[in-house]
């Protein structure tokens, strides 16, 4: 069994890499083979290359997991972790090797987190490890990244990824090098998929963005996994354009390469085999996730006037978050829970149902529903649940407006049961009053036992009004 501490010590670096003539610690490989490099400090983790046999990389710092400990390095360009019963740790003469940290760059801020986990062995005996988790905090933009989808500028700010805009779509360069299935479900777990390039335009674009912040290959979401020859585009768009390096199919191993990848310094295309979690991480590459924009006028504002713990809680929920006038609005999508539950849920974070006092929030909201839940009811704060007509919202805020669906008291052979209000993009954005009685089970149950169960929209008014952060 193992439990994770609550606290978090956070230590902030100024990462200064001066290019002189010094000594530095590193760890080398003197054993008679090759020593692993893992993403993560277990075994079972992505493997991200080798240390060959007489290879130097610069050390980080310690870490354990259970007995072992691991040592953290520079490699390719990113935090890698080796065993220390494989390594000798020594000083080095002269800089780092430049092929590792080229792309780190200086005066980057970079944070450690140092973390205390707790488990039990089988004798139940309890032990404590402790692990450094270190994020670069820099990142790079292009173009009108602000109607990049906002949990997607939120993540590229925390991780320090690469981000631009082209037209109607957004990219993510994620330096992190994995498998092609890998990262396709990295990119589709963020709503978005490997990147599809459907013209010169996009191409010149994509590649002279990936020259001037990044100089190694990366995924597409180009293959032929289905049918040899036969490529298709992971999001489903018809391949209208290609960028093939030429005699690409006189390669021996021709028929098992199913993947698509980019180098930067011709732009060209090449398919490659895809790599798994056992393979050689030769098959590992950067990718890029493409997602779609959102429209300027259902922008998600200034999200980072929201509480940052709001912020923790739509990560954990994979919930979508925006800004409008002095709220923050939280859409759990996913989650579908009867009336009171939706309602228990947003109070418990220190906000409400949804509460819409203007034509302008109903047409702010209206237009975010359309895009992120344009098939489904969504609840608000609206009930009649006290007196039989009479509607309050559960915040407290006064009935100045309200968007009544045509004949919504006689939509029910009994309207009396009928206390609750829904907002349905798909009719318009109008309001209907809707069975909302339910049992006290968990909000996370999916099912009642007695009324409708609907995904849920959570207001949070920002009690300052919207601040100038970010």
């Amino acid at each position: 069994m193992m439990t994770r501490r609550l606290e978090w010590h956070t230590v902030i670096w100024l990462y200064l890499i001066v290019m002189i003539s010094a000594d530095y610690q590193c760890v080398c490989n003197y054993s008679k083979y090759g020593v692993p490099v893992y993403q993560n400090t277990t075994r079972t983790s992505v493997s991200l290359g080798i240390v060959d046999v007489d290879v130097c990389k610069q050390y980080l710092y310690t870490t354990s997991e259970q007995s072992t400990a691991f040592y953290a390095i520079m490699f390719r360009h990113q935090i890698g972790f080796v065993m220390d019963i494989y390594i000798t740790k020594q000083n080095c003469q002269g800089t780092p090797p430049v092929k590792d940290i080229d792309d780190i760059g200086q005066n980057r801020t970079i944070i450690i987190k140092t973390v205390e986990t707790v488990q039990t062995n089988t004798t139940g005996t309890q032990y404590t490890t402790t692990s450094n988790e270190l994020y670069n905090f820099t990142s790079v933009s292009q173009g009108h990244v602000e109607l990049c989808p906002n949990r997607i500028q939120h993540l590229a700010k925390l991780s320090g990824e690469l981000l631009a805009q082209l037209g109607q779509n957004c990219y993510e360069v994620v330096q992190t090098a994995v498998s092609w299935s890998h990262a396709e479900a990295n990119c589709k777990r963020n709503r978005g998929h490997l990147v599809h390039i459907t013209n010169q335009q996009e191409q010149d674009f994509i590649n002279n963005f990936l020259v001037k912040n990044h100089s190694r290959a990366v995924w597409l979401g180009l293959h032929d996994r289905n049918q040899e020859e036969s490529f298709e585009w992971t999001a489903g768009n018809t391949v209208t354009y290609t960028n093939w390096k030429p005699r690409r199919k006189d390669d021996i191993y021709h028929d098992s390469e199913d993947c698509v990848f980019m180098t930067p310094s011709t732009g060209q295309w090449d398919d490659v085999q895809c790599g798994g979690d056992d393979s050689l991480s030769e098959l590992f590459h950067a990718y890029i996730c493409q997602y779609a924009t959102i429209d300027a006028s259902v922008s998600g504002g200034n999200i980072y006037s929201c509480p940052y713990k709001l912020h923790q809680q739509v990560e954990r929920e994979r919930g979508i978050l925006v800004q409008h006038d002095h709220s923050c609005y939280e859409l759990v999508a996913d989650t579908k829970v009867a009336w009171q539950n939706a309602e228990d849920l947003c109070h418990s974070r220190g906000g409400h149902l949804a509460y819409i006092s203007n034509l302008q929030e109903q047409a702010f909201i209206q237009r975010f529903l359309n895009r992120y839940s344009p098939s489904h009811a969504v609840w608000i704060g609206l009930t009649d649940h006290n007196s039989e007509g009479h509607f309050q919202w559960t915040s407290g805020a006064p009935v100045h407006f309200t968007n009544w669906i045509p004949g919504h008291m006689s939509n029910n052979a009994s309207s009396s049961q009928e206390n609750c209000v829904a907002f349905i993009p798909y009719k318009g954005g109008k309001w209907d009053e809707i069975p909302c009685e339910s049992t006290h089970h968990s909000i996370f149950s999916g099912t009642s036992s007695s009324g409708e169960i609907h995904p849920l929209l959570c207001q949070y008014r920002i009690s300052s009004g919207p601040s100038l952060i970010g």
